[in-house]
């Protein structure tokens, strides 16, 4: 990923380790594709969440699988209502939190280079210095 976006992954990760909850979530998808990753937190440890997209989704389940494998991390399946989710715990070191991010992005998605993310903070209030900055965002004029 490139250098910006890994800044900002570290970041909202910090943020996230302060000021989220068990039921906080961080998306973060590569920019301009559909290819996301979720990262949470439980007991002060970051946890890497690949969210199952279907029945027919088992190369990419078993991708995530195995790089948590071999990275000695324990994978469970996590059912959010109807959607099924495979989790691991990653630690609560940041900076190696966001190299794990970045290398699972390549196992799984095949992504690799300097490619950008999206970040996007559920059920906590992101830092405010998020990926998108004030002058991105639309403003109501009145």
């Amino acid at each position: 990923m490139n250098s910006g976006a890994r800044s900002d992954l570290v970041r909202e990760l910090e943020h996230l380790l302060q000021h989220g909850t068990s039921m906080s979530m961080l998306v973060m998808t590569v920019r301009n594709t559909s290819n996301g990753l979720l990262a949470g937190i439980s007991d002060n440890v970051l946890s890497l969440d690949y969210p199952i997209a279907g029945w027919l989704d088992f190369v990419r389940t078993r991708n995530f699988k195995s790089f948590c494998t071999q990275r000695g991390f324990v994978t469970r399946k996590v059912r959010w209502g109807k959607e099924r989710v495979i989790r691991t715990a990653i630690g609560s070191n940041v900076e190696q939190a966001a190299d794990t991010i970045c290398a699972c992005f390549g196992a799984v998605y095949g992504e690799s280079g300097a490619f950008g993310l999206e970040l996007r903070g559920f059920g906590w209030q992101p830092s405010n210095n998020s990926l998108e900055s004030d002058a991105a965002r639309p403003r109501a004029t009145g």
